[in-house]
């Protein structure tokens, strides 16, 4: 935002970050996936990614997300689109995990 003005993920973050550090000692924490959208050439990243207990629980997220896309052409656009892009899973290394193409959607 302009004039240095904090978004409010911004505030988030640090308050999520501090909570984490207070983990008990015996608790794993959650891995951290990132759901980025590939279109063709183009890789449109996710800057946070998410902690979520496992792969399939990504998985079965980034399904929701495609349904919700196709399902809502009035927010999203025409899902013909859509179906030639797909998901790609990564964890904090980078590292592809699993691609879903939006068409399985």
């Amino acid at each position: 935002m302009e004039g240095g003005a904090c978004r409010s993920s911004d505030a988030v973050r640090p308050a999520r970050e501090a909570a984490s550090a207070w983990d008990a000692p015996d608790e794993t924490p959650m891995p951290r996936y990132f759901l980025n959208i590939r279109d063709n050439d183009a890789l449109i990243a996710d800057p946070d990614g998410d902690d979520i207990p496992d792969l399939d629980e990504a998985r079965t997220l980034a399904l929701e997300i495609i349904h919700d896309i196709l399902g809502r052409p009035n927010v999203y656009g025409a899902p013909g689109p859509w179906q030639a892009r797909s998901f790609e899973i990564t964890d904090e290394a980078g590292t592809v995990l699993l691609t879903i193409p939006f068409a399985s959607g």
